[in-house]
C-alpha cells in the first residue's frame, strides 16, 4: 500500500512536471513572439521616424516647435537656407527677438487667443529677422501641442517665405495710386463737353 501511494505520488509529480514543462515551453514561445513583435515595432517606428525626418528636413517651409514660454524646441534645417540661422543657434532661444517690433503684438495676441480657446489654429503674417539683420515677410500657421491632461504645452507649425508676394502687393498698390493720379490728370485735361 505504501508503494502504491508512493507510485501515485510519483505519477502525480511527473504529470505536474510535464504540465510545468509544457507551460514553460509556452512561455518561452510567447517571449520569443513578443521579442519578434518588439523588434518589428521598433523597426517600423525607426522607419516611420526616418520618413518623417526626411520629409521635415526636405520641405521648403520652415518647421518649428516652441514651448508656451516662447522658446524654440525644434527648428528644421531650412532655417539655415531661408534665414541664415543654424538650428542649433535657435534651440532654447525665444522667438520674440526674431519678430519685427511692429508685428510682435499681433503675434502675441494670436498666440494668447490660441491658448485661451485651447485649440484654435492660428495663421499670421509677420516680418522675421534674418541672421544678416534684414527682414523678410513670412506666413506662419501654427497649432497647439497638448499634454496628456489636455493642457497646451507649446505650439508647432510651418512658416513660408511670402516676401515675393508682399513685394508684388506693394507694386500693385503703387501702380494703382499712379493710375488713379493719371486718371485725375486726364479728367482735368479733357475739355468739358457741352450738351
Amino acid at each position: 500500500m505504501c508503494n502504491n501511494k508512493i507510485n501515485d505520488e510519483v505519477s502525480l509529480l511527473r504529470q505536474q512536471n510535464a504540465q510545468l514543462l509544457q507551460q514553460l515551453e509556452t512561455l518561452q514561445e510567447l517571449n520569443k513572439i513578443r521579442g519578434q513583435h518588439r523588434q518589428t515595432v521598433a523597426t517600423a517606428l525607426a522607419e516611420s521616424e526616418a520618413k518623417y525626418r526626411q520629409l521635415v528636413e526636405n520641405i521648403s517651409d520652415l518647421i518649428f516647435s516652441m514651448s508656451v514660454q516662447g522658446l524654440f524646441t525644434y527648428v528644421s534645417p531650412q532655417y539655415k537656407n531661408v534665414l541664415g540661422w543654424e538650428p542649433s543657434e535657435l534651440l532654447g532661444q525665444p522667438f520674440a527677438p526674431l519678430l519685427h517690433p511692429d508685428d510682435f503684438p499681433l503675434a502675441q495676441r494670436k498666440i494668447q487667443e490660441m491658448v485661451e480657446t485651447k485649440g484654435q489654429r492660428i495663421a499670421i503674417e509677420f516680418r522675421h529677422r534674418q541672421k544678416d539683420g534684414n527682414w523678410c515677410w513670412m506666413r506662419s500657421v501654427a497649432s497647439p501641442i497638448f499634454d496628456s491632461d489636455g493642457e497646451i504645452i507649446g505650439l508647432h507649425g510651418a512658416i513660408s517665405d511670402i516676401s515675393s508676394r508682399k513685394q508684388a502687393e506693394e507694386e500693385i498698390k503703387s501702380l494703382q495710386k499712379h493710375m488713379a493720379a493719371n486718371w485725375i490728370v486726364i479728367q482735368h485735361q479733357q475739355p468739358e463737353q457741352s450738351l
